[in-house]
C-alpha cells in the first residue's frame, strides 16, 4: 500500500509562477538579505499572525537562539530538549551559554 504524505509538485504547481517570478525578481536586484522583499515579507507575516511585529531570520537556529534570548535563557540555565531534534536546539542552547 502507498501512502502520500504530501505531493510538493501538486502543492507548488499552484503557486509556481509567482514563486518563479519572486525569485527571478531577487536575483535580478542582486539584494539577497535583507532589503525590501524581506521588510515586506516581515510586515505582511506579522499581519497574517495578528502581531505587531516579525524578524525574518537565516534559519531555525537563529530562530531559537532569538527566542532563547528573548525568554532570558542564558549561561548556568538548564534546557531540556528532545534527542531526536537534530542538534539545532543544542547548537542554540549552546550559543547563549546554557
Amino acid at each position: 500500500m502507498k501512502i502520500l504524505f504530501n505531493q510538493p509538485k501538486r502543492e507548488n504547481d499552484a503557486f509556481a509562477q509567482e514563486i518563479n517570478l519572486a525569485i527571478e525578481q531577487v536575483i535580478e536586484s542582486g539584494i539577497y538579505i535583507l532589503g525590501s522583499n524581506v521588510t515586506a515579507f516581515e510586515q505582511e507575516f506579522a499581519q497574517y499572525c495578528q502581531t505587531r511585529h516579525c524578524c525574518a531570520v537565516g534559519n531555525g537556529t537563529d530562530a531559537l537562539e532569538i527566542a532563547l534570548r528573548a525568554l532570558g535563557v542564558g549561561p548556568g540555565d538548564e534546557v531540556i530538549t528532545v534527542a531526536n531534534a537534530g542538534g539545532y536546539s543544542t547548537t542554540a542552547c549552546n550559543l547563549v551559554g546554557s
